[in-house]
């Protein structure tokens, strides 16, 4: 039996719509998986009371997560003085502190990983919904977990690996090799974190890293914790996946993708959510009311698809729900 899994997602005020879809495809697809929401300390209020009732979620602080150096740092940024600071840097040309809320998040995700109550993680953005059953085991090839890995292939993805080994201090001259693990579902091992934070915080030369991976151009948690997997980890524990990304997710992302959303979703629809996983990417510009109406119809749909098909396993919260 596979070790168990919990979802992992970094989620604030604005996204909390986007974040109730999700919430209501895992409420269906997934409810034996627990999900652990990680948000900015201030935004807690507000989530915890659009999602009193639902005990399958869980919400991990900014205050509880990060260094309190970072959160401090954070909590500046969010002030007034701070928007202040960013007017001053923006009219004189100076650099503003490269603290912003994408860093942030990936400072988030790495700090939850190191202590997760469950030995792997998967982690789902808010932009993200489930559209079949997945149970624990859909994330592990016998015992070890599937790993989400390819070479990198474009110029994003070099740019991003070449900054992993600029935080690292590694020789680029020695590497002939780049990979990209911005993949969706990421998952990774607590022992990945565990590996990773020893080799930063181990070193005399890594004691601002943090400081560090804010201000590269490109930073990456998941190439971070794809180094650990891989040179740390010699892939102990993991399975690479050699499926194709078209195999894991149904992904809109780009502007102009709109006018094919519909389509999208009735091909997932049409192959009963196969792939797991939908994205539909804040940049398309899809409104609140249009992209809720029009993602909850289709989990309706995929609902009914499964019910037929016997896949309900128990009712939750006067939801029908699938094992």
């Amino acid at each position: 039996m596979p070790a168990s899994v919990c979802f992992v997602t970094p989620t604030y005020a604005p996204d909390l719509w986007r974040f109730a879809l999700l919430r209501q495809s895992v409420r269906l697809f997934s409810p034996g998986i627990r999900h652990y929401a990680l948000l900015d300390s201030e935004d807690f209020p507000m989530f915890q009371e659009r999602f009193r009732d639902d005990p399958g979620v869980e919400f991990v602080v900014s205050r509880d997560l990060m260094p309190r150096r970072i959160e401090q740092r954070r909590l500046r940024s969010r002030s007034w003085q701070g928007a202040l600071l960013r007017r001053i840097a923006w009219r004189t040309r100076m650099l503003p502190d490269p603290l912003n809320g994408w860093n942030l998040q990936q400072l988030k995700k790495l700090y939850f990983l190191k202590q997760s109550p469950a030995p792997n993680a998967v982690f789902l953005d808010s932009d993200m919904v489930l559209c079949a059953p997945v149970l624990p085991e859909y994330f592990f090839h016998g015992d070890a977990l599937r790993l989400l890995e390819k070479p990198a292939q474009t110029l994003e993805d070099h740019a991003f690996d070449v900054c992993t080994h600029l935080l690292l201090h590694t020789p680029l001259q020695q590497r002939q090799t780049f990979y990209n693990y911005i993949l969706q579902a990421p998952r990774f091992q607590r022992e990945t974190a565990e590996a990773l934070f020893v080799q930063l915080e181990g070193r005399s030369d890594m004691q601002d890293w943090q400081d560090r991976f804010m201000a590269l151009p490109f930073p990456c948690e998941y190439n971070l914790l794809g180094y650990a997997a891989r040179e740390l980890q010699a892939y102990d524990g993991y399975f690479r996946e050699p499926a194709s990304p078209h195999d894991w997710i149904y992904d809109m992302r780009f502007q102009g993708d709109e006018s094919h959303l519909e389509a999208a979703l009735a091909t997932c629809v049409e192959e009963r959510g196969t792939r797991r996983v939908l994205r539909v990417q804040s940049t398309l510009e899809v409104g609140e009311t249009e992209c809720t109406d029009r993602i909850a119809r289709m989990l309706a749909q995929l609902h009914a698809i499964h019910a037929l098909q016997g896949g309900v396993a128990e009712e939750a919260h006067g939801e029908r729900v699938f094992a």
